[in-house]
């Protein structure tokens, strides 16, 4: 059989499969993954089968935490954006799912925006300490199971260390636990409002202040802390992976992957030319990437998807407020409700 043939054979099986079976798929092979990952193939799935893609926009005006959904193509259209207003995203999700606290952190939500379904969990053992950073793992959807990793600031061990308490909730338990500490320096903490959480798998990497990443290991409840390729950057995922965007010397932005099997040992990637943005746009910042070769871009109340392979680009409009957000959370999800199994709901 013809190769080319053979993949659009392929390509026609995956478009009709439900999301959390491609994730599967990305597991076959490499030729499989780069596919699932392809500029050309990612548009035709969201479009075929509803899913949604993009990210949450997120910022604090006047004390109280402003957030807009940017979805790719018109996705962002099927999200009721007034749930936003009633609380602040801690932590998203590429299975449709988020976690949210509201009335300064006193209440904790899970939910599926997507859907519109919101429930309430209980509150950590260790409510009364600063949250610094958060990550929701999700393993199965059906029925759907997830876990909530919380870090709080608890107080320093002597005179040089920090300590930050792990907290896990476990939807089946519908309890938390609390796991083991981790101690950093006291001139390094967690950069956790200015980047959220990168989640790969049961994998959940935090950037330090001290140009570090902080890695845990859900379910081995195990911490790891490796140096970053070059300083003043942010972590991104890229192909499901752990990626690294930092400014080069001419201008562009690079792209350093590293994972567990490596290591962490850290590889360049690529650079990307955002001249073309550059030109049209003010300020433009790399935030994140949709797929192989598309980077999200913001630049002050414009956000930007702009093709690397043929240096188009789509821009969407963002609330004026949102001008110079730091968080940004990667979110996909498909329109199929789910079951929590608290019956709370948002109001």
């Amino acid at each position: 059989m013809d190769q080319e043939l053979q993949w659009d054979m392929i390509s026609e099986v995956l478009i009709r499969t439900p999301l959390d079976t491609l994730d599967t798929c990305k597991k076959v092979c490499n030729g499989w993954k780069e596919l699932i990952y392809d500029s050309t193939f990612f548009p035709f799935y969201l479009e075929r089968r509803g899913t949604l893609f993009g990210f949450f926009v997120q910022d604090i005006l006047k004390n109280e935490h402003v957030s807009e959904f940017v979805g790719v193509g018109e996705a962002g259209c099927c999200i009721n954006q007034s749930w936003l207003q009633s609380g602040k995203i801690v932590a998203s999700s590429n299975e449709g799912i988020v976690c949210c606290v509201r009335r300064r952190n006193r209440e904790w939500w899970i939910g599926k925006p997507a859907t519109e379904q919101w429930t309430e969990i209980p509150n950590p053992q260790l409510i009364g300490h600063e949250t610094v950073g958060v990550a929701i793992i999700v393993s199965k959807l059906k029925p759907l199971r997830f876990k909530i990793v919380r870090l709080s600031e608890m107080e320093m061990d002597g005179f040089l260390d920090v300590e930050y308490a792990c907290e896990i909730f476990d939807s089946k338990t519908w309890d938390w636990i609390r796991t083991r500490s981790v101690y950093l320096h006291y001139h390094e903490s967690l950069d956790d409002f200015d980047q959220p959480a990168i989640t790969v798998g049961e994998f959940v990497y935090w950037k330090t202040s001290s140009n570090n990443v902080l890695a845990f290991h859900a379910s081995q409840g195990n911490f790891d802390k490796f140096p970053l390729p070059q300083t003043d950057g942010r972590l991104v995922e890229y192909q499901g992976g752990l990626g690294f965007c930092c400014s080069t010397p001419d201008g562009n932005v690079r792209l350093w992957l590293t994972s567990c099997r490596d290591n962490y040992e850290w590889r360049r990637k690529m650079d990307v030319n955002l001249r073309v943005v550059e030109q049209s746009f003010t300020h433009p910042r790399l935030v994140g990437f949709c797929n192989t070769s598309t980077p999200f871009v913001v630049a002050m109340d414009e956000a930007i998807f702009f093709d690397v392979e043929d240096e188009s680009f789509t821009n969407k409009k963002i609330d004026f407020d949102l001008r110079s957000a730091r968080q940004f959370f990667q979110f996909r999800s498909d329109v199929e409700p789910v079951e929590f199994r608290s019956s709370g709901s948002l109001n």
